[in-house]
């Protein structure tokens, strides 16, 4: 458990550039992804309520998908504590 918050503690401190500028930690695809998926959210906000657990059925879907981008990233950016099954991931 040591480990896992030692590498949060890292991701977050080089999130922050020598500038004090933030990092984009997505590639461009990944970005647009999540472009798409903040879209989504606004646009799904904006619809009447039809079921009573819709909301959170939508909160947990996002959730799971931001997740999903999340770990793309740790994968990329620490191959040796976060298993990725493709090789290209190791190399980037």
């Amino acid at each position: 458990m040591d480990d896992i918050k030692k590498i949060i503690r890292e991701v977050i401190k080089e999130t922050i550039d020598e500038k004090g500028s933030e990092k984009n930690p997505f590639t461009p695809e990944e970005q647009k992804v999540m472009d798409f998926l903040v879209d989504a959210q606004n646009s799904f906000s904006e619809l009447e309520t039809t079921h009573p657990s819709e909301e959170e059925d939508w909160t947990n879907a996002m959730h799971a998908l931001q997740r999903l981008l999340g770990q793309r990233v740790l994968r990329r950016d620490y191959p040796d504590y976060f298993y990725s099954s493709k090789e290209s991931d190791k190399n980037d």
